[in-house]
């Protein structure tokens, strides 16, 4: 009976950190959506930089490998 009610707390313990991985996962992918429409047009060259490498680097720093790079998996599959 004990280990039941352990199961149900630690499901209910996890659900918050679950909410905050989808946030930050979500907002990491605007924010490279964002960043791919800044063009810096560059002298000399027809194609110009975006921010977008900016913005992958920096969800890759503060979210780490695995939330990271499902942000950018996100980012590839709905934009």
């Amino acid at each position: 009976m004990k280990a039941i009610a352990r199961i149900s707390i630690n499901a209910f313990d996890s659900l918050p950190t679950f909410l905050q991985n989808t946030f930050l996962i979500f907002i990491s992918t605007l924010l490279t959506a964002m960043a791919a429409q800044v063009k810096i047009p560059i002298p000399g060259t027809v194609v110009p930089m975006t921010l977008q490498t900016t913005a992958v680097l920096l969800t890759g720093l503060l979210l780490g490998a695995n939330r990271g790079s499902l942000a950018q998996v996100f980012y590839i599959l709905f934009y």
